[in-house]
């Protein structure tokens, strides 16, 4: 599904609540782009939901956000995995390192809702990135403010057949497909509102409009678990680390903890977590680090069974 969520200057930002349904309902990852100094300052690859919210903290005591313009996107996968490098937003360039910049600075930077059936991406990278370098990139050489041109945005619409949201360095906002006006925000889909809920199964994304529903078939312990490749971990909170069967410590990034305590690590090129040997996880006062059943950071995980590391 993913969403975009688009704040012109002048518009109070979205609540929290909003902005944890949308990561509730599109937790692959999330980016933000905002202008600052007169340049789009694009900044991604937030894997948690406590990340984000950690950086929009950040944003709140520098700036003054509502007279901020911005764009925010949240994630789920479609095209060349999950990973930080491949969330949105990003700079219009056809260099894919550029594109993979989890900081960076631009004149215009773009986020995209939907697939993108008319490239093929190469491997690694999504459609979305595919399309920017080979499409958006020349279409921005030849014409540099092609957003604010109508037939060049007909042609971008009809390419894409999906939704994007361009953010220029002057603070204006463009899109492209319908987006939904509440309270002054611009989303591209209705996955903001609170009723609609989800869980990622082993085809694919869920969502229902019933909370009773949800409660009765969404697969939050051993279902999910017993279908073969899916497990309920806990990712480590900020601060935590975890010490290798040799010694060594290694912090909490990528770290992830079972019902029993097991530790995983989540790896990006596999788009699944991998259970670490004989390590140990422990919080940042040096006490063992326990399952917490009441933690928002637990999720149901791709993970790869019948495989261990040790690091």
């Amino acid at each position: 599904m993913c969403i975009i969520a688009a704040k012109p200057s002048g518009v109070a930002m979205p609540t929290r609540d909003t902005i944890r349904n949308m990561w509730n309902v599109n937790s692959d990852g999330a980016g933000i782009m905002y202008v600052e100094n007169n340049k789009v300052r694009i900044e991604k690859g937030f894997m948690k939901y406590k990340s984000f919210a950690k950086k929009l903290d950040e944003l709140e005591r520098r700036l003054d956000l509502t007279a901020t313009p911005l764009v925010m996107h949240f994630r789920i996968t479609t095209h060349g995995g999950t990973k930080p490098e491949n969330t949105h937003p990003f700079p219009i360039t056809d260099s894919i390192g550029a594109l993979k910049k989890l900081k960076s600075y631009a004149d215009v930077g773009v986020a995209h809702n939907g697939i993108i059936t008319s490239v093929s991406p190469r491997k690694g990278i999504s459609d979305t990135m595919e399309y920017i370098a080979t499409q958006l990139a020349p279409l921005k050489r030849a014409l540099p403010r092609f957003y604010a041109n109508k037939d060049a945005m007909l042609l971008v619409k009809n390419a894409i057949e999906s939704k994007m949201a361009f953010l220029t360095k002057e603070g204006k906002i463009y899109t492209i497909g319908d987006f939904i006006e509440d309270k002054g925000v611009l989303y591209s889909n209705g996955s903001y509102q609170k009723s609609y809920y989800h869980y990622r199964n082993l085809g694919g994304w869920n969502c229902y409009a019933d909370w009773d529903k949800y409660l009765d078939e969404a697969p939050w312990s051993t279902d999910a678990a017993d279908a073969g490749d899916c497990e309920v971990l806990q990712w480590l909170d900020e601060g935590e680390f975890v010490r290798l069967s040799g010694g060594g410590l290694m912090e909490n990034e990528d770290f992830l903890i079972d019902e029993c305590n097991g530790v995983w690590r989540y790896d990006y090129q596999k788009d699944a977590a991998i259970r670490v040997s004989g390590a140990m996880a422990y919080t940042a006062n040096g006490t063992s680090k326990q399952y917490d059943y009441d933690s928002d950071s637990t999720e149901l995980v791709p993970v790869v069974y019948g495989t261990t590391v040790e690091l």
